[in-house]
């Protein structure tokens, strides 16, 4: 689980940081003493929990919290006040929590176990490699899929970081086939049946959104070399060799953009 901390009150700033750093699953990835920053910092990172401190700059903090809730990402926010009347904020904001200055450690503790509780995938480490050859982790360990066409459908659909796609699209790139007949509906709702039954024996079938004829990934739910990449993260594009998702014929298009940011930064 990885959490931010917005404050301004050093100490009580310092005693949240060592209670969280106390619990082994929670990773406290930075702390800001104000908001400047942190808007693109959120976007750019997966953040699965926010500690804001609102008892100075409130209007401000709202705001921020406001416009992260705007990303659609799924990041739970935990108030944090001296005042027992800013508990109604945390209502209106949608806020998971809300701790009541002076924090004791094991209110801390309590908050976490709660949005284990409510969200126990939060847990779970996803990391999908796409540089070379295509591969999920989850908590370090490599994925094996039933089918392969269910893995490609995967794979493709991380390829189009988040945009949903219908099955006859589908159908044309996973499975080569231009008519979309009932032969080629039954054969691809079988791949998908044995994607969504593979990612729930892993635990993350939440990743995989499924609308009615669309589908689509839930890019807030993992992290991924191909997005770090693009968004200028430097140790992504250093593991980048000239190879994307090479045994997908579909992929090949993208290595030249792929090569052009490289070129470019240089």
């Amino acid at each position: 689980m990885k959490a931010i901390i917005i404050s301004d009150d050093v100490l009580s700033l310092k005693k949240v940081i060592n209670n969280t750093a106390t619990i082994t699953d929670v990773e406290l990835v930075k702390a800001f003493i104000d908001i400047d920053g942190v808007e693109s910092f959120v976007i750019f990172n997966n953040i699965d929990v926010i500690f804001v401190d609102i008892t100075s700059k409130k209007e401000e903090k709202i705001s921020l919290v406001e416009r992260i809730r705007n990303y659609g990402k799924t990041t739970f926010i935990v108030l944090i006040s001296d005042s027992k009347e800013d508990s109604m904020l945390a209502y209106t904001l949608h806020a998971i929590g809300f701790l009541l200055k002076p924090i004791e450690p094991e209110v801390i503790t309590e908050e976490i176990e709660n949005i284990k509780k409510v969200a126990p995938y939060i847990n779970k480490k996803i990391e999908v490699r796409t540089f070379g050859n295509f591969c999920i982790l989850v908590n370090n360990k490599v994925i094996r899929f039933e089918r392969k066409k269910s893995r490609e459908i995967l794979a493709f659909l991380i390829h189009k970081q988040g945009t949903q796609v219908d099955c006859p699209t589908l159908a044309a790139e996973i499975l080569n086939k231009d008519q979309y007949d009932k032969k080629t509906q039954n054969s691809l709702h079988q791949n998908i049946e044995s994607l969504r039954t593979t990612l729930k024996e892993y635990g993350i079938e939440d990743i995989l959104c499924c609308t009615k004829g669309y589908l689509s990934v839930d890019t807030s739910r993992f992290e991924c070399d191909l997005y770090d990449f693009l968004n200028g993260n430097k140790y992504a594009q250093n593991r980048y060799y000239g190879e994307y998702m090479y045994e997908y014929e579909w992929a090949t298009n993208r290595i030249a953009y792929l090569d052009k940011i490289i070129n470019f930064s240089e």
